[in-house]
C-alpha cells in the first residue's frame, strides 16, 4: 500500500507546473554553493542570519543574474547582500523538464542563513 500511495505522490508531482506566469517554481538546480562558498566573510567576525527571497532571472549559461529581494526585506541588508553574492555560485538547468528553454525566466530563491556551532 506505502508503494503505492509514493506512486500516486510521484504521479501528482510530475503533473504540478515547472512554470508559473513565467517564474520558475520547480527548479533544478545544476550548481549550488558549497559549505566553503557559504563561509561567512573573511576578517570579520559578523555571522549571516536571516531569510531573503530573490527573484532572479536564468541567463545564457544557467547563471542567475538581475537579482531582487522579494518582500519582506530583511532589516541587516547585510544578510541581503551576502544572499545576492552567493547567486554567483548558483547555476540552473538551461532546459525544462519539458525540453523547453529556461533561458530569460524568472526563478524564485528562497535562502535561510543561519550560524551552526561548530
Amino acid at each position: 500500500m506505502l508503494l503505492t500511495v509514493l506512486a500516486a505522490a510521484a504521479a501528482f508531482a510530475a503533473q504540478e507546473p515547472q512554470v508559473v506566469n513565467g517564474v520558475i517554481v520547480r527548479p533544478e538546480w545544476e550548481r549550488i554553493p558549497t559549505p566553503e562558498e557559504m563561509r561567512r566573510p573573511a576578517h570579520t567576525d559578523w555571522s549571516p542570519q536571516g531569510e531573503v527571497v530573490l527573484l532572479c532571472t536564468v541567463v545564457n549559461d544557467g547563471r542567475i543574474d538581475d537579482c531582487k529581494v522579494q518582500p519582506p526585506a530583511p532589516a541587516d541588508q547585510r544578510v541581503t547582500a551576502y544572499a545576492v553574492g552567493l547567486t554567483r555560485f548558483v547555476r540552473h538547468n538551461t532546459r525544462l523538464q519539458d525540453g523547453s528553454s529556461a533561458i530569460g525566466l524568472k526563478v524564485r530563491i528562497p535562502i535561510r542563513l543561519e550560524t551552526t556551532e561548530s
